[in-house]
């Protein structure tokens, strides 16, 4: 038994966290607008 799958309806999947990724993730909202669904797929852990 392994973990439980996960389904998330997005507009774009970002994988990795790290500052790369952050920053796709600001660009791609600051080009997109507020309605555009970003998912940041990472690992471990986020830290703010």
């Amino acid at each position: 038994m392994g973990r439980p799958r996960v389904y998330i309806d997005t507009d774009i999947l970002i994988i990795g966290g790290g500052t790369a990724g952050c920053l796709a993730a600001w660009e791609a909202r600051n080009a997109g607008g507020p309605r555009l669904k970003i998912t940041i797929l990472e690992k471990g852990f986020i830290r703010s």
